[in-house]
């Protein structure tokens, strides 16, 4: 009887050692499993606070420079709208080769220390008359000829409210571009 005893003891540690063995690859998985769980969700939480984080810096920048870049525009525009010699050079009827030339070199350097308030932005600002005249500080950014530029679907909000100074998002040759717009008509009443 002792011979059977002992397998029977063999028999139960073995069977004792396999249920441990089971218990433990059972707790070794799952504890494996809660703690992949957890990283990854602590992982998808650090991603996502990073991207708004990112974001909220990104759209601020963004905010800073439209303001910049309005704040900008509309000091070129109030120079421009005060400007006699713009003005006389946008209703003039001058046709003296002479004179016309002395305007548009007036009007050249009158401009450059205009556009000198909005260096920092690649603009093109471009005004032009109902007499058939234009000037533009950078043809090659935007080249547009005063009748084009008249008959323009940004014209007819210029025209339409003279005192405001009008945004627009156009895309000219592929290229998109934010368009401020503004009449330099009499604006006395």
């Amino acid at each position: 009887g002792g011979e059977k005893e002992m397998k029977i003891w063999r028999f139960k540690i073995n069977s004792l050692l396999s249920k441990v063995f089971v218990v433990m690859v059972v707790r070794i998985t799952t504890v494996s499993l809660i703690i992949t769980l957890i990283t990854s969700r602590v992982s998808e939480q650090l991603i996502v606070e990073t991207c708004r984080t990112m974001n909220h810096k990104m759209i601020d920048q963004i905010e800073r420079n439209l303001e910049s870049y309005s704040d900008s525009v509309a000091t070129v525009s109030n120079k421009v709208q005060q400007s006699k010699s713009i003005k006389q050079f946008l209703t003039s009827e001058e046709t003296d080769p002479l004179a016309l030339a002395k305007a548009y070199y007036e009007i050249n350097q009158q401009m450059q220390g205009i556009a000198s308030a909005i260096d920092l932005f690649p603009v093109n600002i471009v005004i032009s008359g109902e007499n058939g005249r234009s000037f533009a500080t950078n043809y090659h950014d935007w080249s547009t000829y005063p009748k084009y530029l008249q008959e323009h679907p940004i014209s007819p909000k210029a025209f339409e409210q003279p005192r405001r100074l009008h945004y627009q998002s156009v895309i000219e040759q592929d290229q998109p571009m934010i368009v401020a717009t503004k009449s330099l008509a009499n604006q006395t009443s």
